[in-house]
């Protein structure tokens, strides 16, 4: 900015004084309103570093004061070589210069100035010079705390134990952390400004995969997390979980991938894998040769019996039935074991048609009929008359059939059992409440686990008339029904305040 012809120490008014050929002639008053409104200090000084005027002083500062005192005297010490030689400048060049400053004030505040310095002409000769000076103490505030907050930030981006890529939306690498050079061994050099995924990083068949979920990622802004099997620089394989989405940076939207190292996890699973796998075999081998002397045992047992009849005592008979349940339960849980083979090993197959799950239900109260009434229990239906689910028909019937042998077992004598059915949206409930022994909290949290038996020890008339369990029936009946996509859970207030097994399956099937 320069201002030309002005003479007297208040030279301002003097702009508004000289003649002009353009239409608006602005007044003395309007340009003392203007500067005296205006958000800045604006102060003059001549060649002796006087001030000649000044409109709005700093607190403290009274302008009549200011006036012919030299401006140097208002300068911090370590400032004031600094200001000397820009007013100068100014006067021997005609050049607008600039410096910024701060001033210390009560209770060690600190405050930051910002002020810009112009020639004021007369007759071509600059004849004093023009400092503007604004506080821009919030502005540099706000600049030290965006400053420390970008310093956390690239520690933060830099410490954190997973590696992340920001990319443009064409995949070029814009920035990666040094947790990225770590995983994958590429120096920064090697990854920024190229597409990523043309990298050697990743399989020809990940690379499928990604380019598939890229475009899903610029239709639907964030995608699920996928698992890769990754190649480091070296050579080395290992095993990664990517997180990607679309974020915006600087008001630019552009890709962030989040990178984690699942190798040591894999490799767990592999290992925990093949013990499941050798568990199964082993169970399913012991099984198999306990399985044929069992039939060995009962077939003999029976021909005993039966050319016996009429030899044997009421004691001896007595024996054979011992020796005829405890077949039955050996059976049971050789049974149960081949089934949890199947389970661990992955190889649960369910042959799934649709089936009348009513029809289901009523078929195992009717083959658990005669437990029910020799413990003179009351089974109270409240069932739809039919209704088709796609399942698994002989799976069903065995997760049904040991929950309710579980609720007629653990039921005190003449006890009652209400079997009802539901509908809830696009699933089909069924449940087996009971007034029975109860579970505390703890039991129904483990209820569902491998060997997990309820504690008969609180209950001593149970535990002497009801069979201890393999601990496996309702492992594997969470188990199947998980593989139908459905869920199984227990709710109960607690010892004997009964039970409530719950059963949902979704009424078509994915």
């Amino acid at each position: 900015m320069t201002f030309r012809n002005i003479e007297k120490e208040d030279g301002l008014k003097n702009l508004a004084e000289n003649k002009s050929s353009q239409d608006f002639q602005p007044s003395a008053e309007f340009f003392e309103l203007l500067v005296n409104t205006a958000p800045a200090i604006i102060f003059t000084v001549d060649r002796e570093y006087r001030i000649k005027y000044i409109n709005n002083p700093p607190a403290g500062i009274r302008a009549k004061d200011a006036i012919n005192k030299n401006v140097l005297n208002y300068v911090a010490e370590q400032y004031k070589e600094m200001v000397r030689k820009k007013i100068n400048t100014v006067f021997e060049t005609g050049k607008k210069e600039e410096f910024e400053t701060e001033a210390r004030g009560p209770y060690d505040s600190v405050s930051y100035y910002s002020t810009t310095l112009g020639p004021i002409y007369h007759e071509e000769t600059v004849c004093h010079v023009i400092l503007i000076t604004h506080d821009i103490t919030k502005r540099r505030n706000m600049e030290r705390k965006l400053k420390i907050s970008q310093k956390k930030y690239e520690q933060l981006f830099n410490t954190v134990p997973y590696a992340i890529l920001l990319a443009e939306l064409d995949g070029t690498v814009i920035d990666i952390n040094d947790t990225t050079e770590l995983i994958f061994g590429y120096p920064r050099e090697e990854i920024i400004g190229k597409k990523f995924f043309q990298t050697k990083v990743f399989t020809d068949n990940s690379l499928i995969h990604i380019l598939e979920r890229f475009k899903r990622l610029l239709k639907e802004k964030t995608i699920e997390p996928s698992e890769y099997l990754v190649f480091k620089k070296n050579g080395e394989k290992l095993w990664v979980s990517v997180q990607t989405s679309l974020i915006t940076l600087e008001n630019k939207t552009i890709i962030q991938s989040i990178v984690y190292d699942i190798t040591e996890r894999k490799n767990y699973e592999e290992h925990l894998k093949q013990i499941n796998n050798l568990r199964s075999e082993l169970f399913k081998r012991i099984s198999h040769q306990l399985k044929a002397p069992l039939t060995s045992i009962i077939g003999y047992a029976a021909l005993f019996l039966e050319s016996s009849q009429k030899k044997l005592n009421q004691k001896e008979r007595e024996y054979i039935d011992e020796i005829k349940k405890a077949e039955r339960r050996l059976e049971a849980d050789i049974n149960e074991i081949l089934k949890l083979t199947e389970v661990t090993s992955h190889k649960l197959s369910l042959e799934i048609e649709n089936c009348d799950i009513i029809e289901i239900i009523e078929e195992v109260i009717h083959d658990l009929k005669s437990q029910i009434i020799l413990k003179g229990h009351t089974i109270k239906e409240n069932l739809h008359e039919q209704y088709i689910l796609p399942i698994d028909r002989d799976r069903i019937y065995d997760v049904i059939n040991n929950i309710l042998d579980n609720a007629i077992k653990y039921t005190p004598a003449k006890g009652i059992i209400n079997i009802k059915t539901a509908l809830e949206e696009d699933t089909f409930i069924f449940s087996i409440a009971d007034n029975g022994i109860g579970l505390l909290e703890e039991e129904q949290e483990r209820l569902f686990k491998q060997f997990e038996r309820l504690n008969q020890s609180e209950n001593p008339s149970f535990s002497r008339t009801v069979p201890q369990g393999s601990g496996l029936g309702l492992y594997i009946s969470k188990k199947i029904i998980e593989r139908h996509k459905g869920r199984i859970w227990v709710s109960s207030e607690g010892r004997n305040k009964g039970s409530t097994f719950n059963i949902s399956l979704p009424i078509k099937r994915n």
